[in-house]
Formats: structure tokens, C-alpha cells, sequence
């Protein structure tokens, strides 16, 4: 065997490693990190989605009652699934949908949970809720959450409150005994 021949292949071999090994490395450096937080929150007394069992909402758009955009309102269906018979629900911040500038806001909102005897509103006791459908280890049910609110009035040009209105309504749902 020829060891000059030999410990020529070791050296091409070698330097190829290094040249292909700092090509990998130039690649990698030039990659993307991308990071997603996983959350997964497990309660055995209370479940709370959409009807789908799964998920919950993110935005929603409040839909025009009228033709003239005076009043606004969304109904959602909420999925509760509880242990025991009983849960409470309650506005844990007031409902405030303003414009995006903060100049105007949505006059009057109203947010209902269950049926419209079911008002919801901040700082007020929660409401009660009993469940009567039976399923899955407890009670599992769906229900009507209406939210409603007026336009403001401008009191100046026409078209003084246009513009994108958002807020966030943050409800809490408690198993009750």
C-alpha cells in the first residue's frame, strides 16, 4: 500500500471535512429562531370554550343593529362545563369600547350571560347559574352571550366618530358550591 498516496486522500478528506463543516456553520448562523409559548391550563372544578369544546374567542366585531349605525350588537355562544350544579360569572373590568385615538367611546353597553334577566356588569355581585344538562362527569352546557352598545353622539361635523373602536370584555367564571 502506498503511505504517501494514502495519507494524501487523509489530508483531502480532512480539509473537505473542514470546508463542507464550515459551510454548516455559516448556514446555521444564518437561520431563523422562531419561539411559541404553549400554555395548558387543567381545572377540574370548570371548563370554559366555544361551542367546539376546544378554543375561545380572540376578536369579535360588533355588528350594526340598524342601517344607520346607531346601535351595535354580537351574541356568542359560550360552552360551560362544570363538576358541581353551580357557577357564577361575573365582569371582573368595566366594558369600555372606545375609538382608537380614545376621543370617542360606545355609549350604554349592556353584556348579558344565559338570558336577558342575566346582566353582567362591572362591579356589580355575579351572576348565578344553575346547569340542568347532565354529561361528560358533570354539567355541560351551552349559553347566549349578548353584548350590546350605542354609537356616540357627535357634536360637531358629520362623521366626527368614524373610526375602528375596540375594548375588551374580561369575564370570570367561578365554580359556585
Amino acid at each position: 500500500m502506498n503511505f504517501k498516496k494514502m495519507s494524501s486522500n487523509v489530508v483531502s478528506i480532512i480539509a473537505l471535512g473542514s470546508i463542507l463543516g464550515g459551510a454548516v456553520i455559516a448556514n446555521a448562523a444564518d437561520g431563523v429562531e422562531r419561539k411559541i409559548t404553549l400554555t395548558a391550563q387543567i381545572s377540574d372544578g370548570i371548563y370554559v370554550t366555544k361551542p367546539d369544546g376546544k378554543t375561545w374567542y380572540t376578536t369579535e366585531e360588533l355588528e350594526s343593529v340598524d342601517h344607520k349605525q346607531s346601535a351595535f350588537a354580537k351574541t356568542l355562544d359560550v360552552r360551560v362545563w362544570t363538576k358541581g350544579e353551580k357557577f357564577n360569572v361575573s365582569m371582573i373590568q368595566p366594558l369600555i369600547i372606545q375609538r382608537n385615538d380614545g376621543a370617542y367611546r360606545l355609549k350604554d353597553t349592556k353584556v348579558s350571560f344565559g338570558g336577558p334577566a342575566n346582566i353582567l356588569d362591572y362591579g356589580k355581585p355575579p351572576v348565578s347559574i344553575t346547569q340542568n344538562l347532565v354529561g361528560d362527569g358533570g354539567f355541560d352546557d351551552i349559553y347566549k352571550l349578548n353584548i350590546g352598545a350605542t354609537a356616540p353622539t357627535s357634536t360637531g361635523a358629520a362623521g366626527e366618530t368614524n373610526g375602528a373602536y375596540s375594548g375588551d370584555l374580561v369575564m370570570l367564571f367561578e365554580p359556585s358550591a
